[in-house]
């Protein structure tokens, strides 16, 4: 990640500091000599032995504990989420809604009475349309969401509108990015709550055969590396504090059937693939335009998926019986 001295000597505030955003996040900024606040709630946090580092636990769903951890800051990472798996989004959707609503409305309000002077919002591609293309910005409030993503792309519809009202009625820069799915070291391992990536992976360094695709394999996604998405987080806050919407994305595609063939070479997993077509699916295309964030930030993606995958499959492999038994609330 290039240096600057955008963030030298600020006071950063990361919120959600050990998902995998968050996390990543602050790995970037901690070479450009911010002083950081790193909030979690209940995930274990990881070692910090070093300077202009604090660490605060706080339930950001409490307006008490959102003010505190915003009090006295210069810039505010939103990155605190409730995640949830494939199953869970279609079974029962409300899961991803109510407490990331308020998570994000209340740190919105508290960083504004706290004057903080800049605001990462991490947003998502779900505020879009079913477009069989790549989606621009100015797209997302065209038509409705994808009926797999209602709830969760509405929700993300409101906190970016909620973005708009504080950066007009209060003056606050706020830099709003819509990544696509993302992946890499320390993410999600569960099979309860993971995404796609994390879930093939797993199979096929725990060489399960068959090795199970739901669906039919032919969805069409964007994935990114995770230290592509907080170097285009980190770009945004310093070139970009809008409103506005800007997609992180790869600007290629792959189909899921091709990505868990590509997992599996890596692997050196030579299980059977076998389609389930009972199990869950959501939008059969996905993917972003990438224009804007090359205009506006100077961000492309620098990761290929090939290396990336090679870089988490043997993460995983190093780390994977602390992984599968850890418990991801």
């Amino acid at each position: 990640m290039p240096m600057t001295d955008f963030f030298e000597n600020k006071k950063v505030v990361v919120t959600g500091a050990t998902g995998l955003l968050g996390r990543h996040l602050i790995e970037g900024l901690l070479p450009m000599r911010a002083t950081i606040r790193a909030v979690v709630h209940k995930r274990p946090f990881f070692n910090q032995d070093i300077t202009n580092f604090e660490f605060l636990k706080a339930d950001l769903t409490e307006q008490a504990e959102c003010d505190k951890v915003m009090s006295g800051m210069d810039i505010a990472c939103l990155c605190a989420s409730v995640t949830v798996g494939a199953a869970q989004a279609i079974n029962n959707p409300m899961l991803a809604v109510t407490s990331n609503l308020v998570m994000a409305a209340r740190s919105l309000q508290a960083a504004c009475l706290a004057g903080i002077k800049r605001v990462l919002l991490v947003s998502s591609t779900t505020v879009y349309p079913a477009y069989p293309r790549p989606v621009r910005e100015e797209e997302a409030f065209i038509d409705e969401p994808h009926s797999a993503y209602q709830g969760v792309g509405n929700m993300k519809r409101y906190v970016e509108s909620l973005a708009k009202f504080y950066c007009e009625k209060y003056g606050m820069k706020i830099s709003v990015v819509r990544p696509v799915p993302f992946y890499g070291r320390f993410d999600n391992f569960d099979f309860e709550t993971c995404h796609v990536i994390p879930a093939l992976i797993r199979k096929a360094v725990e060489q399960q055969d068959p090795f199970e695709i739901w669906s039919n394999g032919k969805e069409i996604r964007d994935f990114l590396h995770v230290s592509d998405v907080a170097r285009g987080c980190l770009l945004a806050l310093e070139r970009y504090p809008h409103w506005e919407g800007v997609n992180l994305g790869s600007g290629a595609s792959v189909s899921i059937q091709q990505l868990a063939e590509t997992i599996l070479q890596l692997s050196g997993c030579r299980s059977r693939i076998m389609f389930d077509p009972t199990k869950p699916t959501t939008i059969p295309i996905r993917v972003v335009d990438t224009n804007k964030a090359l205009e506006k930030l100077g961000f492309k993606a620098a990761v290929g998926l090939e290396e990336g995958l090679t870089d988490t499959i043997n993460w995983f492999k190093e780390n994977q019986l602390h992984l599968v038994k850890k418990v991801h609330t």
